[in-house]
C-alpha cells in the first residue's frame, strides 16, 4: 500500500517572490541550517583509534546512525553499522569480492559466535581498520555558497558535509531538502511539476531481496553497492517492506546475532518503531509531491513503483538535490 501525506502550503509570508533557484544560487550554507534547527548542531565524534566495541556502544547510546571520525581537527568521514558489518564480512569471506552463498552466511553466523566468546573483532578491531584514513570528508564554511554545497551533496555518495568552523558540526542532505520544502512556493513551475520519469530520477538499479534471506545479507548488499536502502518484495515481486541504515539504529553487540536471522524476523522483532508500509510514488508523481512527501514522512528515499506496486527504481534526497542543482547552476 502506498503511504500518502496531506500537506498544505500557501504563498503567504514568503517575501519577494524570487524563485527558489535564485535564492539558492545567491545563498550561503548558513542560510540552510538555521531554517531547520535554529543553531548548527553539535554531534558526537569518535577517533580512528576507537574500537568497534566502543563505537557500537556509542551508536546505541546516542541513538544516531553514524558518527564522524575526527583526528587532529580533520574529519575522515563517518562510520556506521553498515561499515562495521561490511568489514566483518570482508574478514571472513572465502574469496574477497565473491558473492556469498547461503552456506557462507551460515558460516559467518558461526564465526560471529566464536569471536564473541573470545572478544575478538569487537575489541581488537579499530575504526582505522575499517575507514580509509587517506581521504577526508568534504568541508565547507558557513559562508560557502550554496551551489558549492549542492554540488558536493549531489555528485557523490556524501549525505553529510563538515562545517570547518566548528569541529563535529555538519550540514546534511536533510537540511537542504527541508529548506527547499519550506520554500516550495518559490519554485519555478518547470521544476515544481517535473515528473519522476521525465527528469527527477537518475537512479536505475535497485536492490531487492525476499523476506527469507538473512538480514545481514540484505544490509551487506546495501553496503557493498553503496545504496541507501533495500526493497523487500513478496513472491509476486511487489514492494512489501524496506530496510535502511536507520533500521540498525540502537543495535548493540548483544543484539548483533539478530542480523543472522531472516529479514522477516529482523523487521518484526528488531525494528523498535511501528512497522509502516514503505513510502512510494509513481513515475508520474511530481517534484513537488515527492519533496513534500519526503519531508512529511522524514524518509531519505522514495520507492518508485508501477501500478502493481512492483518497485522500478528509487528516488533519493541526492536525486532531488541534483535535479534542483541543475536549475541553480543554469542561472549562475
Amino acid at each position: 500500500m502506498q503511504t500518502e501525506a496531506v500537506i498544505e502550503f500557501t504563498r503567504d509570508n514568503v517575501g519577494p517572490l524570487r524563485s527558489l533557484e535564485e535564492v539558492l544560487a545567491g545563498g550561503i550554507v548558513k542560510d540552510v541550517i538555521p531554517a531547520l534547527t535554529g543553531q548548527p548542531r553539535d554531534v558526537i565524534i569518535v577517533s580512528p583509534t576507537n574500537t568497534v566495541k566502543e563505537v557500537i556502544q556509542i551508536l546505541a547510546n546516542s541513538g544516531v546512525t553514524s558518527l564522524p571520525v575526527v583526528q587532529d581537527s580533520v574529519c575522515y568521514g563517518f562510520v556506521d553499522m553498515l561499515d562495521i558489518l561490511g568489514y566483518f564480512v570482508k574478514c571472513f569471506v572465502p574469496v574477497p569480492g565473491q558473492d556469498l552463498t547461503n552456506s557462507d552466511w551460515h558460516l559467518l553466523g558461526s564465526n560471529y559466535f566464536n569471536m564473541m566468546d573470545r572478544s575478538l573483532f569487537f575489541e581488537s578491531s579499530r575504526i582505522c581498520d575499517i575507514r580509509d584514513m587517506q581521504s577526508t570528508l568534504p568541508q565547507v564554511v558557513l559562508d560557502s555558497p550554496l551551489p558549492l554545497l549542492l554540488g558536493i551533496l549531489s555528485s557523490s555518495q556524501r549525505s553529510i558535509v563538515a562545517v570547518t568552523e566548528n569541529q563535529g558540526v555538519v550540514v546534511s542532505q536533510s537540511d537542504v531538502i527541508r529548506f527547499m520544502a519550506k520554500n516550495i512556493p518559490r519554485f519555478n513551475d518547470n521544476v515544481r511539476y517535473a515528473t519522476v520519469s521525465s527528469s527527477l530520477c537518475n537512479r536505475r538499479h535497485i536492490i531487492t531481496v525476499g523476506p527469507d534471506v538473512p538480514a545481514a545479507q540484505a544490509f551487506y548488499l546495501m553496503w557493498q553497492k553503496g545504496e541507501p536502502a533495500v526493497a523487500v518484495v513478496d513472491k509476486n515481486g511487489q514492494l512489501a517492506a524496506n530496510l535502511s541504515l536507520s533500521d540498525l539504529k540502537g543495535l548493540e553487540q548483544t543484539s548483533f546475532p539478530m542480523l543472522f536471522g531472516t529479514v522477516h524476523d529482523f523487521i518484526f522483532t528488531r525494528v523498535v518503531s511501528p512497522v509502516l508500509p514503505p513510502v512510494s510514488v509513481f513515475p508520474e508523481s511530481t517534484f513537488e509531491h515527492c519533496l513534500l512527501l519526503m519531508t512529511a514522512t522524514k524518509v531519505h528515499h522514495l520507492w518508485v513503483v508501477d501500478r502493481n506496486y512492483v518497485p522500478i527504481t528509487m528516488l533519493s534526497m541526492q536525486d532531488i538535490i541534483w535535479a534542483t542543482g541543475r536549475s541553480v547552476w543554469n542561472i549562475q
